[in-house]
């Protein structure tokens, strides 16, 4: 996958580009949603030990345009039958862009998608194959995946969360400077041994995305965490007064 934090910046900056909140909510949570696979995946491999049937399930039925437009189409019924809200509908149609955002991505960038799961295999853009990589670009790859989540998602929401105020609850802000600062001092770790040090791939892609697993679940996560701040009308660049 492309550094998760790179789907999640591209989804809050359209994000802030509506009015809709639940919309806007929706894209963020579904900029990084479909990357939940591979906490699955990392649970597969603490059971099996096997990391190729741990990573077989990526980039499947979570990143795959039928998963998301069948939940979106379920949506549209509920609400045409009174059971679902117009702010579910608004999230679910935001969802569909985020997570619509974050698989087209992924087409571009070195290994394939399944994009009409279970229907088709992979299809890939992109005009580097991994596998054609060095063990040192992998490596090196594969270390700054997580980096970018706290560089472009956690310090720009900090600051959002500092500036509006209503998720300032001290346990909230707590957990985001952690993972701020674990991100980075782990990630920044990998990095160097990546650089320095010749581990074979097999191995480092364990002890990258074991502890990574944190950043990750803290990154699906992290827009209904702090949903307040994302729902806020101040997030926008329209200051207009609406009611919580």
């Amino acid at each position: 996958m492309p550094p998760g934090g790179i789907h999640l910046a591209i989804g809050m900056w359209l994000g802030k580009k509506t009015t809709q909140r639940h919309f806007r909510l929706g894209i963020i949570f579904g900029s990084i949603l479909p990357d939940i696979d591979l906490l699955f995946s990392v649970i597969i491999f603490l059971i099996t030990k096997n990391l190729n049937e741990a990573i077989s399930i990526h980039r499947t039925v979570t990143h795959s345009f039928v998963t998301y437009t069948t939940f979106l189409i379920l949506v549209m019924i509920s609400t045409l039958t009174g059971i679902t809200d117009e702010y579910v509908l608004s999230f679910a149609f935001g969802l569909w862009i985020g997570t619509s955002i974050h698989i087209v991505l992924d087409l571009f960038y070195l290994a394939g998608v399944q994009i009409f799961y279970p229907f088709g295999g992979f299809i890939s853009l992109s005009p580097i194959n991994y596998a054609d990589l060095s063990p040192f670009w992998q490596r090196f790859l594969l270390s700054i995946d997580y980096l970018t989540d706290p560089l472009l998602f956690y310090i720009p929401l900090c600051k959002y969360v500092n500036l509006l105020k209503v998720d300032a609850s001290r346990k909230r802000c707590f957990l985001l400077y952690f993972m701020i600062y674990w991100s980075v001092s782990t990630n920044l770790s990998f990095l160097l041994i990546g650089i320095l040090i010749p581990v074979p791939i097999e191995k480092f892609v364990i002890m990258v995305y074991i502890p990574g697993i944190f950043t990750l679940t803290f990154s699906i996560f992290s827009p209904l965490i702090y949903r307040r701040t994302i729902l806020h009308p101040k997030f926008s660049p329209y200051n207009y007064y609406q009611r919580y």
